[in-house]
């Protein structure tokens, strides 16, 4: 059978490509073979690994004495001093303000109460009850400062105890706006459950 050109060097490149990948086969196997016989030799050329005696210790050591005695934490700085009077008093202005606008708001709510959108003073009463929640939000910005300012001092290692204090009276701001906005929605809806 006699093959054209073509065909005669595709079986001469098949060939050589074959014997080539053999022989790369047959390198790779006996490198792989003498790296295994080489990290297998004699135990006095690598050193064992077993605990050595000296590594062995069966002692106990006693350690330095300790101060049991604990140092009180540092007295706030005049700046934070300042900086907390001046928050607790924006505080109680931002509540005071809050108040005043939820007790102007409150009648606007309540001729609102029972009625849908379709009537010009539902919207006002959303409006009233969506500025509350703003105001709401700047005691919540205060209450963010006084977090930043107990976690700057937890870190200087500063008495807190003030911070501490005016953080739980600014909550306590928070706590009683939200109570007074949640029952000025619920006003708002009160009549729509009546015939």
């Amino acid at each position: 059978m006699h093959l054209n050109g073509w065909q005669d060097a595709g079986f001469v490149l098949f060939t050589i490509v074959m014997v080539r990948t053999s022989h790369f086969r047959k390198v790779l196997t006996f490198s792989a073979a003498a790296a295994v016989a080489g990290c297998a030799s004699s135990a006095e050329r690598y050193p064992n690994l077993n605990l050595r005696e000296f590594e062995r210790v069966q002692r106990t050591f006693t350690s330095a004495a300790v101060t049991s005695q604990v140092s009180a934490p540092s007295s706030m700085a005049a700046s934070d001093l300042a900086d907390l009077e001046a928050a607790i008093k924006l505080a109680g202005e931002h509540h005071a303000r809050f108040l005043a606008q939820a007790e102007e708001a409150r009648p606007r709510i309540a001729s609102a109460a029972g009625t849908g959108f379709e009537d010009n003073r539902w919207p006002i009463a959303q409006i009233e009850i969506a500025s509350l929640e703003s105001r709401n939000g700047e005691i919540m910005s205060l209450l963010a400062d006084l977090d930043s300012l107990y976690s700057d001092t937890s870190f200087s290692f500063t008495e807190r105890e003030q911070i501490d204090q005016a953080r739980e009276q600014v909550s306590d701001y928070h706590a009683a706006e939200r109570q007074m906005i949640a029952e000025l929605i619920d006003l708002l809806g009160s009549r729509e459950e009546q015939p």
